[in-house]
């Protein structure tokens, strides 16, 4: 197999920084990892999303999920810890992949898939703007109308 050479690019910062620069320099990694820190247009943001080939939030706590949804949007297959928040704006995993928090070695796994497998890439990418779609503003507010109509029916 051909050596694959693959880049991290983190946007955002967060009290583990410092920790996780120590560990990616411990490890002879650091020049594989680009960190862009807090980026204040959401647009830059969006774009590092879309050119990715796999979009990674390890988080144990979040709280919408609305970054795994830019994702799905973006056409971005996700490999996202399995939270609450990213169960339900997924659908329990359509257009990527939950791993269990903490299992590391799952997350390694599943990211080298998508990195390595083209066609689970363009499915996972297809079937996540799918489920994106169901979150566009004209359908909730559809659904929450819904919503009040019936419960003001009662």
């Amino acid at each position: 197999l051909p050596q694959m050479i693959a880049k991290l690019i983190i946007v955002g910062s967060g009290p583990e920084e410092t920790n996780l620069k120590l560990l990616a320099r411990k490890l002879g990694v650091d020049g594989s990892i680009e960190w862009r820190g807090f980026v204040p247009k959401s647009t830059d943001v969006i774009a590092a999303i879309k050119g990715a080939h796999v979009f990674i939030l390890p988080s144990a706590g979040e709280g919408f999920g609305i970054v795994t949804l830019e994702s799905m949007a973006c056409g971005t297959p996700y490999v996202n810890s399995d939270i609450s928040p990213t169960r339900e704006v997924t659908a329990s995993g359509v257009g990527g992949v939950l791993y269990p928090v903490g299992n590391y070695q799952r997350l390694a796994v599943d990211i080298l898939r998508f990195l390595r497998d083209e066609t689970a890439r363009k499915n996972a990418a297809h079937d996540g703007r799918v489920q994106a779609e169901k979150f566009n503003l004209p359908i909730i507010i559809d659904r929450f109308r819904a919503c009040l109509e019936s419960t003001s029916a009662q």
